[in-house]
């Protein structure tokens, strides 16, 4: 099963899922996870329209007494982030009684290169921190064993 996408690219836009930021043209705005999670839901399926009830089970876990009034403010808050107007919808078409769609095209957007902190938070330090015991382990039979065997050594000699 593949991995879900952490980025989508889509009418000039990216959004990161993971930051839950959303940049365009105009910069970049941090939405909340649940707007997040709202247009990520759209962009993974673009042109197709997305159930209301789907999206209230998605994001609302089913609770249609909390989640319909609180769905049309969250479309408005996109809405707002990505200076889409609801009468002329660029990008977030409502249809309905149904449910939304991601007018624009989006796609899974290609990662960001890591960063070296990113780089270095990947590193297995587990076999480094293993690697370094047995070096000193070794050091140190090593130093035991020759000190056991100098005067051996200097008795065998005289």
């Amino acid at each position: 099963m593949p991995e879900p996408a952490l980025a989508f690219s889509f009418g000039g836009f990216r959004l990161d899922t993971v930051r839950c930021t959303l940049s365009g043209p105009n910069g970049e705005t941090t939405l909340s996870p649940i707007a997040t999670r709202f247009l990520a839901e759209l962009a993974r399926t673009p042109g197709e329209i997305v159930e209301r009830t789907a999206l209230i089970a998605a994001l609302w876990r089913d609770d249609p007494v909390v989640a319909d009034a609180a769905l049309n403010r969250l479309v408005s808050e996109v809405r707002q982030a990505l200076g889409d107007d609801p009468r002329n919808p660029r990008l977030i078409q409502t249809v309905p009684r149904r449910g939304y769609r991601l007018v624009a095209n989006a796609a899974p957007a290609p990662a960001p290169a890591p960063t070296l902190a990113e780089r270095l938070n990947g590193t297995s330090y587990g076999k480094l921190a293993a690697v370094a015991g047995l070096i000193v382990l070794l050091t140190i039979a090593a130093k035991v064993l020759l000190d056991a065997a100098i005067p051996v050594f200097w008795a065998a000699t005289r």
